[in-house]
């Protein structure tokens, strides 16, 4: 166990960057609570689904600002933690690059998730959210699902083209995994989580389209 000073000392990296820090007063030494002593857990990084998870809780614990998603999308192990379980082998058209230009969905989800972002949300201890938009293109939005528990991960993405299709004036919405085959296998506590992005976000999507872990798309009319 090392304590957050090392693992940042250790890993630049993996900084807080813009994570700010309040100082929290001890009772028992008579000041502030030393930076270094805010946070200790296992710097290993084996598994990136726990870290993700001691993260969003040091900031409950220790008064840290509450961290976006913006806090951990630009860190190098987000990148291959998403590399690692949710990417797919296919390229789509979404209508976030030039209109001869596919790109994968990690791609489209970085860029739905890369502008003005929301607070993570931890849900029952155990379900992380992450959601933004798209910069300078706030309609295109981007939901995360983490179940830190059972190790699974579902996206989905609010956009208005696909591959060959004209402009969805009322938007579409993907959702992607790897770890569900077929929509019916998708747990209730995702589909709660998200019908209630969708309610904030005040869309309703007239196109569907779920990716599960055989890569095959499907479509569907509500």
């Amino acid at each position: 166990m090392k304590t957050l000073l090392a693992l940042m000392l250790l890993i630049p990296s993996l900084s807080w960057g813009n994570h700010l820090i309040k100082e929290l007063w001890d009772n028992d030494i008579g000041g502030p609570v030393p930076f270094e002593n805010k946070c200790v857990y296992d710097d290993s990084k084996d598994d990136f689904f726990n870290y993700l998870k001691e993260i969003k809780s040091c900031d409950t614990k220790t008064g840290l600002e509450p961290a976006s998603n913006n806090d951990y999308i630009d860190r190098e192990f987000y990148e291959v933690f998403l590399a690692n379980h949710i990417q797919k082998p296919l390229k789509v058209y979404m209508g976030m690059t030039l209109a001869d230009e596919n790109e994968g969905l990690i791609y489209h989800l970085k860029q739905v998730l890369g502008g003005p972002s929301d607070e993570v949300k931890l849900i029952d201890d155990r379900y992380l959210i992450f959601s933004g938009c798209r910069y300078q293109s706030c309609p295109e939005k981007g939901f995360l699902w983490i179940d830190t528990e059972d190790k699974k991960i579902i996206a989905t993405i609010n956009h208005y083209f696909f591959e060959e299709s004209e402009y969805i004036s009322d938007s579409a919405l993907t959702t992607f995994t790897n770890d569900f085959q077929s929509e019916d296998d998708l747990p209730n506590s995702f589909k709660t989580s998200l019908n209630n992005w969708l309610s904030v976000i005040d869309v309703s999507p007239s196109n569907f389209y779920f990716i599960g872990s055989d890569s095959h798309i499907t479509f569907d009319l509500p």
